[in-house]
């Protein structure tokens, strides 16, 4: 079914653009990766991969991602939660300082 306004047809289409089909692919294929490396981590069926991951190189960026983990919430709120006082500049005026 077709809907023909003015010369522009509104008929949906379903092609993708190489492009498109490329980022679609690219994007499943390091999920896939992603959830079978976490699989395999979690359920502790693979020891040489587990081995890898508990090196004493990932260490720091642990301790740096999760902490950042943790403060980034309070960040977030400390930000767009910040309360706004008036200023009184003049007889007339008001200004909202931040």
């Amino acid at each position: 079914m077709a809907l023909h306004l003015r010369g522009v047809s509104l008929t949906p289409t379903l092609t993708l653009t190489r492009t498109r089909t490329r980022t679609l692919t690219l994007s499943l294929t390091v999920t896939l990766t992603l959830t079978l490396t976490l699989t395999l981590a979690l359920t502790l069926r693979c020891p040489a991969l587990n081995g890898f991951l508990s090196l004493p190189l990932f260490d720091a960026p642990a301790k740096l991602t999760y902490s950042a983990y943790l403060v980034h919430p309070i960040l977030i709120r400390a930000y767009y939660f910040q309360a706004r006082v008036r200023v009184r500049v003049g007889v007339w005026a008001r200004v909202c300082v931040h």
